[in-house]
């Protein structure tokens, strides 16, 4: 996504309307075009708050370094007003994450070697202790031979899309069609629609099993 700020709100705005979880990298360094706080902080109807331990860092970091520090180095010190902003070891951008409901956005910054420590370090445990983000359940998976890709796909949606609301997803190897499906542990329907599946439509040509 590039840095215009129109295009930066509208790409968060969709990622945050259909997903529990949004991850930016890059956009938070100290220059004009480094939008991705002040975009989050708008998304999220919040305003930015200054961390003055964060800007210590960023001060101490230039003095080790011996380099002249701009004045535009203060913006990486603000952080939307909910924010947990995490230290950057290896930069002065640091990361932060805000949660909003059941909703998460994290913003790490762009370098690899700054974000991907961050990453690895601080919110991988955490998005692993995330709750499961969609119900138990098992891919069933069959591998068709003999039929058309075009035809069985026509099959199985009037059978299983159409009546049951569930997603089937196709994928061509020549000879075969592989045929998927998700089905939640509890669905009432799980038996009916394996069977709407596998007969009459996979019987005689199914080379492989769920």
């Amino acid at each position: 996504m590039d840095d215009d700020e129109t295009n930066l709100s509208a790409g968060l705005n969709y990622l945050f309307s259909r997903h529990r979880v949004v991850i930016t990298t890059g956009g938070l360094g100290p220059t004009a075009d480094d939008r991705t706080r002040h975009c989050i902080a708008k998304l999220l109807g919040q305003p930015l708050r200054f961390d003055d331990q964060c800007w210590q860092r960023i001060v101490e970091r230039f003095k080790r370094n011996g380099k002249p520090m701009a004045d535009s180095n203060r913006q990486q010190a603000y952080f939307p007003h909910q924010a947990i902003n995490i230290p950057n070891d290896n930069g002065t951008a640091d990361a932060f994450y805000v949660e909003c409901a059941r909703q998460l956005i994290i913003a790490l910054p762009g370098p690899p070697k700054e974000c991907l420590p961050i990453f690895n370090n601080t919110f991988l445990a955490m998005l692993c202790k995330l709750p499961k983000l969609r119900h138990n359940g098992q891919l069933y998976r069959w591998t068709v031979t003999g039929v058309p890709e075009a035809t069985i796909a026509e099959q199985l949606n009037e059978a299983v899309s159409l009546v049951f609301e569930h997603e089937i997803a196709y994928r061509a190897s020549a000879p075969y069609i592989h045929v998927k499906v998700f089905i939640i542990d509890d669905d009432p329907n799980k038996d009916a629609i394996i069977a709407a599946i596998v007969a009459p439509y996979l019987a005689d040509n199914t080379a492989g099993s769920p």
